[in-house]
């Protein structure tokens, strides 16, 4: 990397001492301590409140180096999902006995030439993801260690300039933060409204009890003879819709593959109970799927959103889950599925409150999208700043 004037290279083991977490043990009669595991970590660039991290006791508190004080940039050394090794937060605040994990690596600055959140900028921007792809660990690193993050290289501009690009980036993070936390409030609203809209009136039975077999037809079975012809979709847990599936597994085309239009309700067959469920939109007509997932067309008696919400509710679902098949991952057949009953109310109402959750849920959808536009910007602006490509006036 060319560097401009005034630039230099420091390898991170320079500026922190690192420390690795201890495995603790716990005991349940001893001392209180906040805790930083993995799961803590999330998207999260940094820890500000001791809310945010587990609890455990100890027989002992630990000494002081496996405190987190701070400033202290915490790494994640080892971890069965892959893409989170490598990830590092900032403490944000000196928390009373707060300890990490032994899946982590504690770094401390030992150089008042740089800041915390400069390093995590940097390691946010992809350096150390570069530095393992170049060393031949790719993807495939599955633990980090003090030496490989101590050798880490990286771009340093003189401290005046590093606050300034970090005041800049600092604006996009309270963006993001600040829209990521209204996409959680909207959907925690969303869930309320569904409940008081559509689980209680059917749980108190306010409205008709209707076979699903009298307003869902199942979807066409024709297979499709040349699947690469067609976009392959697949349906996402927890209600989170459908996405196109890609993947180069032979074994995938060798199942029957069906056509899947605009309106109609597809299933996952084994993870229906766990929210895959979703409304085939124009986006995804004409798509295939296979045979893993159920199909349904919608009568124009009832309201296809309004019919999705409730089929897909967690009441529901909790309800129904002990009709599906197998003693581990449950499977769902046409018709079992066919047989169930759903309590509706007239076409007008039902189309009131699909109206309404719609808007709702289009709003989530844009805020989302605004999140993912805010980080893609950030993320291309890391890229200039960090790297001495576009300057900064100090």
């Amino acid at each position: 990397m060319i560097l401009p004037d005034g630039w230099k290279e420091e390898q991170l083991g320079n500026l922190l001492d690192f420390k690795n977490g201890l495995n603790f043990s716990q005991n349940p009669n001893g001392k209180r301590l906040s805790f930083l595991g993995v799961g803590n970590f999330k998207n999260k660039k940094i820890i500000r409140d001791v809310s945010e991290l587990d609890e455990i006791c100890l027989a002992d508190f630990p000494d002081d180096d496996y405190l987190l004080k701070k400033d202290d940039l915490v790494f994640v050394r080892s971890n069965g999902s892959k893409e989170l090794v490598g990830r590092c937060v900032i403490i944000g605040e000196d928390f009373d006995h707060a300890t990490y994990s032994g899946f982590c690596i504690r770094g401390r600055l030992k150089s008042e030439t740089t800041t915390a959140y400069y390093i995590e900028n940097l390691i946010d921007a992809g350096f150390l993801r570069q530095k393992l792809k170049k060393d031949a660990r790719g993807s495939n690193i599955s633990n980090l260690n003090q030496e490989i993050l101590g050798d880490l290289l990286l771009p340093f501009p003189p401290l005046a300039e590093q606050k300034k690009i970090a005041e800049v980036l600092s604006a996009w993070d309270k963006a993001i933060e600040l829209t990521e936390k209204l996409v959680a409030e909207k959907e925690l609203a969303y869930s309320f409204y569904v409940k008081k809209l559509i689980e209680e009136p059917s749980k108190q039975k306010v409205w008709n009890e209707v076979k699903l077999n009298d307003i869902l037809r199942e979807g066409e079975k024709i297979p499709v003879e040349d699947t690469s012809l067609y976009k392959k979709i697949t349906v996402k847990l927890h209600k989170g819709g459908l996405d196109f599936f890609e993947t180069d597994r032979k074994m995938s085309d060798t199942r029957p593959f069906y056509k899947r239009h605009t309106g109609e309700l597809i299933i996952g067959k084994q993870n229906y109970f766990n929210g895959s469920i979703a409304l085939v939109s124009s986006q995804f007509d004409n798509c295939i799927c296979s045979n893993a997932i159920m199909s349904f067309s919608i009568s124009k008696k009832v309201n296809g959103y309004f019919v999705c919400e409730a089929l897909s509710s967690n009441s529901y679902l909790k309800h129904h889950e002990a009709f599906a098949n197998g003693t581990g991952q449950k499977e769902l057949s046409e018709s079992e599925f066919l047989n169930f009953t759903v309590y509706l109310p007239s076409l007008s109402e039902q189309e009131k409150i699909a109206s309404f959750l719609a808007c709702a849920k289009k709003e989530i959808t844009l805020l989302r999208s605004l999140a993912t536009e805010y980080r893609k910007q950030k993320q291309w602006l890391m890229q200039k700043l960090l790297t001495g490509e576009m300057r900064v006036t100090v």
